[in-house]
């Protein structure tokens, strides 16, 4: 009896686990004021109107574990829109799920985006692919997970002789450029939602 009771618990335990779990998320703002100078034209990192300490955006994230056709299990972050400008690389932004493989890396979720463009030139082509790849980790997947969003945009030129790719100064977004902003999290109860969502109303 003992036994069926122990292996009730484990199997309930478990099933809970692969239920949603709803994040209130502080995200650090401060890094978002680039100071790499490699992401600028020319080196030049510019002056900022406006700095920020201590200041702090907020966010809803959820999380839920899924299994594929094969058995492989995985999660799926729904993080809303995420939307970055970092120096002068080309912008980026998703508003998709991310998967993460559980069995391989829980807690990490990466996604990646790239845009190609083709333009004749000289008598070839050459071919501009802006990546915009964003990684959100996990310190863990409990009560209160701590981590990082990992933002990176990337610019790359190729010609198709004897076409000759743009100088840096004619193009709007040439550089490549890479931050990490932290965030820390506290997860809530579903019912408490609509709560929060009433309160802000009133």
């Amino acid at each position: 009896m003992r036994r069926l009771l122990l292996a009730l618990a484990v199997t309930l335990a478990a099933c809970n686990a692969g239920q949603p779990r709803t994040y209130r998320v502080a995200i650090d703002t401060a890094p978002l004021n680039v100071t790499d100078s490699t992401c600028f034209k020319n080196g030049t990192v510019p002056t900022y109107p406006e700095t920020t300490s201590n200041l702090f955006a907020e966010q809803q994230w959820v999380v839920w574990d899924g299994v594929l056709g094969d058995g492989t299990q995985v999660q799926y972050l729904d993080f809303g829109q995420q939307s970055y400008k970092l120096g002068n690389s080309p912008a980026v932004a998703f508003d998709e799920l991310v998967r993460s493989f559980s069995q391989t890396n829980p807690g990490v979720f990466q996604g990646q985006r790239q845009v190609s463009k083709v333009t004749p030139n000289n008598g070839g082509t050459y071919v501009q692919t802006a990546t915009g790849v964003i990684t959100v980790n996990f310190s863990d997947l409990g009560p209160s997970p701590s981590g990082s969003i990992v933002v990176e945009s990337r610019y790359q030129c190729t010609p198709v002789a004897p076409g000759v790719c743009p100088l840096e100064i004619d193009v709007n977004d040439p550089k490549s450029c890479k931050i990490a902003i932290p965030f820390s999290a506290r997860r809530i109860e579903t019912s408490r939602i609509a709560t929060y969502e009433e309160d802000a109303k009133n």
